[in-house]
């Protein structure tokens, strides 16, 4: 997934500071960056102009009012994962129930109805 983040969100060649830097483009600091707009030096902006020119919020060609935006991603997933995420990395292994919960917001559905990775990867469009 956060491989995924950076190939293309975190593409945006216009990114300064900190974030310009691979090692910092981690899936939590998205969130941080929508809470924390005017503390990104500009970045959260950019980014959202760089994203709106490759997603398209309507994931199923055959069902065009199922849509999913960047803030729902960022908001009804990539939030939540990150923070699981960094719970596994740093603090200590998570339980059956947080996998479950990880594994169904990545991959199965969730609140996005299609998990955060597929939603990523139907949104996305180079340009």
């Amino acid at each position: 997934m956060e491989i995924e983040v950076r190939r293309r969100v975190f593409a945006c060649p216009d990114l300064t500071g900190d974030l310009s830097k691979p090692k910092r483009q981690t899936l939590g600091v998205l969130p941080w960056m929508r809470q924390n707009p005017d503390m990104t030096e500009g970045n959260w902006d950019c980014l959202q102009q760089y994203v709106a020119d490759h997603w398209n919020e309507p994931i199923d060609p055959d069902d065009l009012s199922r849509t999913v935006s960047f803030d729902q991603f960022i908001t009804k997933a990539l939030n939540r994962i990150s923070q699981l995420r960094n719970q596994a990395a740093h603090t200590h292994p998570v339980s059956r129930k947080e996998y479950s919960e990880l594994q169904r917001l990545m991959l199965q559905g969730g609140s996005l109805t299609c998990g955060a990775l597929n939603a990523l990867l139907l949104a996305w469009h180079d340009t």
